[in-house]
């Protein structure tokens, strides 16, 4: 802190004029170089009488200053009061001032002043992180090195519906939606303590028991020692983003009307239980299903009802194959099966047929009734192909021919390679 040394003049010169008398009074007579260095100004400005209290102090400062004067000219002393001076260039300098009459008739004072730029400037930041602390919608939660609540953010309880007096002492962990395993948890305060922050999308609770997905940021604040002083959170609510996140991926993955895996998903499952099989040394089978005589349902009943077919055809099926099998539509009245790491082939079959009977029995559509068939072609990897393309287009084949072949049934693509392989005539 700089302090300088003010020191007011009221000199017994034989000067007539009153307005002259005052002037000589605001005069800087003496002042410490810290004081003219603050300032910016020198000994001859000193000298030569620039200093003067007055045209140094702001005007609606001098009405203080004026209760200053009479104070001291009361009591000897004035209370230190903070004001401003003009430096020589006409910025403001902040400083914090008291005075004290000297001894003796000269009726000199002298100020000590410190200078407070320094100190205003942090309370300006202070008063800036609080306005920021308090307005800012992310919601915050401090804890201390126990990990236990010790301050939080209006928008913590905007957010979350606890008020700090609620959460005051209590573990972040009141939070938790129960969504997330012990290793996630585990995983996270292993790098929040190694790394000393930690990021990422988790679901907590709210007071009134909602779950919400929030974006959370944690960051560690040390002890000059190295060991923690306090944790602070930072988060948002982004369930909207999420939902939105979910909904595009449903599109982009998902029949809208059955909600059953879609062209793509489909693709990316049979290739991961090709792998799966491969390592297991098991088969895999993959059913191309066409629902028989659906255009007529369509034509007669309306699209509307030939969608309520679609859906309840879809149920039929998921109840003929296990939980880890996948059904799911191409598109129209087309359906996929991938049955994944078979130990017996001939319980295809038995699927097969569980599946046709399933679809043949009639469907109530409003007041009415309708009855369609299922033709299915049948492939397996590796037996009849090693990549996908090929099993999807060897399925799609032993569809239509279970389709030449009277339709509801299956056929098997295995035998349609026999057929166009068997002997000719000739050599």
């Amino acid at each position: 802190l700089l302090t300088g040394i003010y020191a007011m003049s009221k000199r017994k010169d034989k000067i007539a004029a009153e307005e002259k008398t005052q002037a000589v009074a605001a005069a800087v007579t003496e002042a410490n170089d810290l004081l003219l260095k603050m300032l910016g100004f020198s000994h001859a400005d000193l000298y030569e009488g620039r200093m003067n209290w007055r045209a140094l102090t702001p005007v609606e400062m001098q009405e203080r200053d004026a209760l200053a004067i009479q104070e001291l000219k009361t009591y000897g002393r004035c209370e230190p009061y903070e004001k401003s001076f003009f430096d020589k260039y006409g910025n403001r300098v902040p400083v914090y001032m008291g005075a004290s009459m000297l001894p003796g008739d000269k009726k000199e004072g002298v100020a000590f002043i410190i200078d407070m730029t320094e100190r205003k400037k942090a309370e300006e930041a202070m008063q800036l992180a609080g306005l920021v602390y308090e307005s800012i919608s992310e919601a915050i939660i401090v804890t201390d090195a126990s990990n236990r609540i010790i301050a939080t953010n209006p928008a913590f309880t905007t957010l979350t519906g606890y008020t700090f007096d609620e959460v005051l002492g209590q573990n972040p962990n009141l939070l938790s939606s129960g969504r997330h395993d012990r290793q996630f948890y585990e995983d996270l305060w292993s790098t929040l303590l190694l790394t000393g922050t930690w990021q990422g999308e988790i679901w907590n609770r709210r007071k009134d028991g909602v779950i919400y997905a929030e974006l959370l940021s944690i960051n560690t604040i040390y002890n000059p020692d190295g060991s923690v002083h306090r944790w602070v959170a930072l988060f948002s609510d982004i369930t909207q983003k999420k939902l939105a996140e979910e909904t595009m991926r449903r599109h982009a993955n998902y029949d809208l009307l059955t909600g059953l895996p879609n062209r793509r998903m489909l693709h990316d499952r049979l290739e991961q239980q090709m792998k799966k099989s491969r390592r297991a040394g098991l088969a895999l089978a993959l059913f191309f299903i066409d629902l028989d005589h659906f255009k007529e349902v369509n034509d007669v009943l309306g699209h509307e009802m030939g969608d309520v077919l679609l859906k309840e055809a879809a149920m039929r099926m998921l109840s003929c194959v296990r939980e880890s099998d996948s059904l799911g539509r191409l598109g129209g009245d087309e359906f996929t099966i991938i049955l994944g790491e078979l130990d017996d082939t001939q319980s295809v079959m038995r699927i097969a047929d569980e599946i046709i009977a399933a679809l043949s029995m009639p469907f109530t559509l409003g007041d009415a009734a309708a009855s369609v068939s299922a033709s299915i072609g049948i492939t397996f990897y590796p037996d009849d192909a090693e990549n996908i393309d090929t099993l999807f287009r060897n399925a799609d084949q032993a569809m239509y021919a279970a389709k030449r072949n009277g339709r509801n049934g299956y056929q098997l693509y295995a035998r349609i390679k026999e057929a166009d392989s068997g002997p000719t005539d000739g050599w």
